[in-house]
């Protein structure tokens, strides 16, 4: 059959929803993005949000468990909450260090790119692109 062709990369598991995990927009106003992608030459599995903002917050109440300077202006952190939910942000300057607990609407870093991408995985599987749902439909309002 098909099943572990390529296209199975892109299958989405849409079962996790966005589960009992409250998670909030990470800036003032998550009105402007990019949105979620799945499919065609540049996925996105998350969303690229505008903001005039500099300051990014927590989505939510968890733990840093992953910080990564992936570039020279560009950390990846990695917030677990209760839930086993993870959501992972693209920041300019991280605030934050691993093992830090955080509460939603904490500063956790800044961005001078004009955007913050954030991913969230339901069931805690950053790391598995099959887990990763669009958060703008969980953003719930402060």
């Amino acid at each position: 059959g098909l099943d572990g062709g390529i296209s199975s990369h892109y299958d989405t598991d849409d079962s996790d929803g966005c589960m009992a995990q409250k998670i909030y927009c990470p800036v003032p106003d998550c009105s402007s993005s990019i949105p979620f992608n799945r499919n065609g030459d540049f996925p996105l599995y998350g969303v690229d949000i505008f903001t005039t903002d500099v300051e990014v917050r927590a989505a939510a109440d968890g733990e840093v468990v992953h910080l990564t300077d992936h570039t020279l202006h560009d950390y990846r952190v990695i917030i677990k909450h209760s839930s086993e939910a993870t959501t992972l942000y693209t920041l300019s300057v991280s605030n934050v260090s691993v093992g830090d607990i955080v509460s939603a609407g904490d500063v956790i870093g800044s961005t001078q790119e004009g955007f913050v991408h954030i991913e969230y995985a339901p069931s805690g599987l950053t790391s598995n692109i099959k887990r990763l749902i669009d958060p703008s439909p969980c953003f719930h309002d402060a």
